[in-house]
């Protein structure tokens, strides 16, 4: 179908839409750090649930003071939420939705934990019962959490190439929770905790927003990155605490210099989400060459959650066609050169995942949503027979 034939969504497409998220609730998390705690707010749609009676827990007992309010569609304007929130979901005309903002001061973040490095935050109903899947929670860190938000933080430019935002707080707590909620998935889907598979890659490390946390759960983690600005912050602000940690600058095509079978476990973050093919197939027969031998591999990727944001219809075909689709983004001109097409917008399929990517993984388990409410987390093996 030509791009200019339709520019709305057909009902067909719709209803195909609408049975992809049957069930299966959309919900996101923003941090602000402010002077005596953390803001949280974010909203979750399509919840199963009396939207009238979600609230907020931290590690199971209600917040209180939580500011929220119940939205009911494009047509309730009278309380439409903020363009960043609902909006977007302008294909889905009568969702309903839960929005909600709440002030953590850091010392309930001590006390809840109760001993714990990290507490976790969720959406729920009033008997306590979950709204969203636990690998869509938010977690906190209660460890030394003055002394994790007075850290020295990269500059702005660096946080912002790699986030889209410059806020402390928001760079610290998002990776807290990508490294709670990948924790979690990998001990669930392989049998045992992320620090017990051996040597760590971390594939896109950025300026270490995962990387911190990582390297301060005592894990052997080295970081690649083509960010060479944001290669070198890390090895002279987290590398320096560890000499189990160490950040190298990488090419925008494989390989690096890295040599074979040397991890037991890689991890990428919103990485392969902006490569086109070839160079998505590049980086994954290069991520399977480092792995070790049943080595396992966790990617983040735009599916359907990612979507619900996006309500281009002309994605939707593309990829419903082909199982894939890549579009050029500007977002990193500033590090690569004006016009620039090798950073991408890159949307996969869950049958083009498990179809295309079997070259070099056997995929054991997709998640959705499991990157902060809006990509899906990719649980792969390495298959025998890849060129070592």
């Amino acid at each position: 179908m030509a791009e200019t034939d339709v520019a709305e969504f057909t009902s067909i497409e719709r209803g195909q839409l609408m049975r992809w998220f049957s069930g299966h609730p959309v919900c996101r998390f923003w941090f602000r750090g402010m002077t005596d705690g953390v803001d949280v707010f974010g909203y979750v749609t399509n919840a199963d649930q009396n939207i009238e009676e979600i609230e907020l827990r931290l590690e199971g007992k209600p917040l209180n003071d939580v500011v929220s309010y119940v939205w009911h569609g494009l047509e309730d304007p009278e309380h439409d939420p903020d363009p960043t929130g609902f909006r977007v979901l302008r294909w889905w005309p009568r969702v309903t939705g839960f929005s909600f903002n709440t002030h953590i001061p850091y010392s309930i973040f001590k006390d809840a934990g109760e001993g714990k490095k990290a507490v976790r935050l969720d959406i729920t109903n009033k008997c306590g019962e979950l709204v969203c899947a636990q690998s869509q929670s938010a977690y906190l860190p209660t460890e030394d959490i003055n002394a994790h938000l007075a850290c020295v933080s990269p500059p702005k430019i660096l946080m912002n190439r790699v986030m889209g935002v410059s806020e402390d707080a928001e760079w610290i707590l998002t990776g807290c929770t990508n490294m709670n909620v990948i924790s979690q998935i990998a001990e669930e889907v392989v049998g045992k905790p992320l620090g017990a598979m051996g040597p760590l890659l971390e594939w896109g490390s950025g300026c270490g927003r995962l990387s911190r946390h990582l390297i301060r759960a005592g894990m052997d983690v080295t970081g690649i990155d083509i960010d060479g600005g944001a290669v070198t912050w890390c090895n002279d602000h987290l590398a320096s605490s560890s000499k189990r940690a160490r950040f190298l600058q990488c090419g925008l095509q494989p390989p690096t210099e890295l040599p074979s079978n040397s991890f037991g476990v890689g991890i990428g973050i919103s990485v392969i989400t902006h490569l086109d093919e070839p160079s998505g197939d590049a980086w994954l027969a290069e991520l399977a060459r480092l792995l070790r031998p049943g080595g396992i591999m966790l990617l983040t990727t735009h599916g359907l959650n990612t979507f619900s944001h996006v309500s281009d219809p002309q994605i939707f075909r593309k990829l419903q066609a082909g199982g894939m689709y890549s579009q050029r983004s500007s977002h990193l001109d500033s590090l690569l050169g004006d016009g620039q097409e090798y950073y991408r917008e890159t949307f996969h399929s869950w049958k083009y995942i498990h179809e295309h990517w079997s070259k070099w993984f056997e995929v054991l388990d997709i998640r959705r949503g499991a990157h902060m409410g809006f990509q899906d987390l990719v649980v792969m093996r390495k298959i025998g027979g890849v060129a070592r």
